[in-house]
């Protein structure tokens, strides 16, 4: 069996992979991933059709709140490099007071 059969349904909905580095952002991506699994489980054990739609668009919703978290998270990231990278070429320079 390939590696892409045995992921979860929340696996594959919040695209978590196992070459993802142990972060926040893989720790939420899990998180979110176990949440739409159980979620799914719980879905597929009703017989009420309006249950099972209720189920789905909590599911997608879940999955589109983990695209934001993972995006925010980056985002925040790529801020707290660009700022080092700034403050790292303006540390030592002097000012016009020197």
């Amino acid at each position: 069996m390939d590696e892409l059969s045995k992921e979860t349904i929340g696996q594959k909905r919040v695209a978590l992979t196992s070459e993802d580095k142990e972060d926040k952002v893989k720790i939420t991506k899990k998180m979110f991933a176990d949440l739409i699994d159980y979620l799914n489980y719980e879905c597929y054990s009703l017989f009420d059709n309006e249950s099972r739609r209720c189920f789905n668009i909590a599911m997608d919703n879940l999955e589109t709140a983990c695209m934001y978290a993972v995006k925010g998270m980056n985002i925040n990231q790529k801020n707290a490099e660009q700022l080092q990278k700034f403050q790292d070429k303006y540390k030592n320079k002097p000012t016009n007071n020197q």
